[in-house]
């Protein structure tokens, strides 16, 4: 059985659980702009690529493992696709080994590497347990994702990795160059090795970057206003 062949036994397996899902409705809810997207692929007009087969796993729990080698079950286990990284070190452990975890650390300063290995000193801590798994708070410059997040806004992130975002939401995305990006992540409709970078502003165009030039990537789990 080829790797095509499996993909639509599964689609057909996971359509009769629900009956309202369609192809058009699979390509939204993976976050592709393209309503055709599922069908070109199923087509075969389209490649089965490593970032949709990771989308199939977060999305419907479809084993890319088996897709592609037949190995394994078809449905991987909930309890294992639950989008959560290794839980993050305590804030600046090294200082504090025996203690408590104090907070999330805010900064004032742009993404360094002091910042993420723990070494800056922070202006202050955010205690609310919801956001326990954030690296740290980080000071916005630029209003290109207003409303939602505006200049002088603080922004609290959870690290994850390439593999487990969810497109459509928004992130702090750290180039190998240096650069620090926040906007909403889709897949690119042509290049399957890269994503597409959207400000949400329909007046301004999605910016394309090659996952390869990602360093680390931070979802946004909330955001402080500064007024």
């Amino acid at each position: 059985m080829t790797q095509l062949n499996r993909l639509k036994e599964a689609v057909a397996i996971l359509k009769k659980t629900r009956r309202d899902l369609t192809n058009q409705l699979i390509s939204r809810e993976l976050s592709y702009n393209s309503r055709n997207y599922m069908s070109d692929i199923l087509g075969g007009s389209k490649g089965i690529t490593k970032l949709f087969l990771e989308r199939l796993e977060v999305v419907y729990s479809i084993s890319g493992k088996w897709i592609t080698t037949g190995k394994g079950k078809m449905f991987i286990d909930v309890e294992t696709n639950n989008n959560i990284v290794t839980e993050q070190p305590i804030p600046y452990r090294r200082k504090r080994r025996q203690a408590e975890w104090i907070g999330v650390p805010i900064f004032d300063v742009p993404i360094t590497l002091s910042v993420i290995n723990h070494e800056s000193t922070p202006v202050g801590y955010v205690t609310i347990p919801l956001f326990k798994d954030c690296a740290f708070g980080i000071r916005i410059s630029g209003d290109d994702m207003r409303p939602k997040i505006c200049n002088g806004d603080y922004i609290l992130c959870k690290e994850v990795n390439i593999n487990e975002i969810i497109m459509g939401d928004d992130y702090l995305v750290l180039t190998h160059n240096g650069n620090e990006i926040v906007r909403y992540v889709y897949p690119h409709e042509k290049q399957d090795d890269c994503i597409s970078l959207n400000t949400g502003n329909q007046s301004k165009p999605s910016t394309t970057l090659a996952i390869s030039a990602i360093r680390k990537m931070y979802k946004v789990k909330g955001v402080i206003k500064s007024y």
